[in-house]
């Protein structure tokens, strides 16, 4: 039998916020089940200068598949949420998925240390 891995996504807009943060997470709910998410945040955009502040939120779920399959699942997500990958080099970012933890390993340490993550994770009570 499959080990059951945890995980956390972060999920970012910073374009038609709204719209693209109920299509992200209609997609998820898709492909996992019992997301729980925690309430949605604004951030100014770190690092594109010509940004619109950018909407986050946090999925909590679980898996029976791999790190890899998951994070190119989510690239699939993201295109279908109408993503390209040219899009982030002029500030528009429909959609953005990172898994920041899968199981007991962390990815994007970076991103553990923006506030905006730190105030979600304490809601969701995750540490």
């Amino acid at each position: 039998m499959t080990e059951l891995k945890d995980i956390i996504i972060s999920i970012g807009t910073n374009v038609d916020h709204s719209v693209n943060m109920f299509l992200a997470k209609q997609r998820l709910e898709e492909l996992f089940h019992n997301v729980r998410y925690s309430s949605e945040i604004w951030s100014e955009a770190l690092d594109l200068p010509e940004s619109d502040r950018f909407l986050n939120c946090l999925a909590v779920t679980h898996t029976v598949h791999g790190y890899k399959q998951v994070h190119q699942a989510l690239k699939q997500i993201e295109r279908k949420c109408g993503m390209g990958y040219a899009m982030k080099h002029t500030g528009t970012v429909k959609i953005d998925l990172d898994i920041l933890r899968y199981g007991e390993e962390r990815f994007h340490e970076s991103d553990w240390e923006r506030p905006y993550i730190k105030i979600l994770l304490n809601e969701l009570k995750i540490s």
